[in-house]
């Protein structure tokens, strides 16, 4: 089972550099592990370095020229501006995010190695919402793919302990 995720992007992969795909490619890779605030991810350094490689090898140009590891919220926002402008060039535009993240009301969040999240209320200011990348994703014309690969940990990667009530 662990080889599964592996093995459907070496699938992805295979299919999009032998696609007939010529067109720009541009891809934002972000690997987050040195949380200090949370639990510490090993992986997703050394998962983004691989994952960067493979795409470069399949002609993809990589948002700063590199895998990105360990991005404050403000170099992950950064970032994403970059990856905005340069996706809209596109004609295929990939993002992929290893670390933690987690769901909150029916909202994905990805995680900064920065953030410090000790209520609710913090988290669309302390954190990346998933909606925020497939934003900057949505420019460019009909014919374009837009891709996005996440390799979260959803382990409550901040030790927090909300108390959720109902408001219905």
């Amino acid at each position: 089972l662990n080889r599964i995720p592996g093995i459907l992007i070496a699938l992805f992969l295979f299919l999009t550099c032998h696609s007939g795909l010529t067109a720009e490619r541009v891809a934002l890779v972000i690997g987050n592990g040195d949380y200090k605030h949370g639990s510490v991810l090993p992986n997703p350094p050394a998962d983004a370095r691989d994952v960067a490689a493979a795409l470069q090898g399949c002609g993809f140009s990589l948002v700063r020229g590199k895998p990105l590891a360990n991005l404050s919220h403000e170099d992950m926002e950064a970032a994403l501006a970059e990856f905005a402008k340069e996706s809209a060039k596109a004609k295929v535009s990939l993002f992929f995010f290893a670390g933690h993240g987690f769901e909150l009301d029916a909202n994905n969040y990805l995680v900064p190695v920065d953030a410090e999240v000790e209520e609710e209320y913090q988290v669309k200011h302390r954190t990346v919402a998933l909606d925020e990348v497939l934003g900057a994703m949505a420019e460019g014309g009909e014919d374009l793919l837009k891709i996005v690969i996440l390799d979260c940990c959803r382990d409550n990667p901040l030790g927090r302990g909300w108390t959720r009530t109902s408001s219905k």
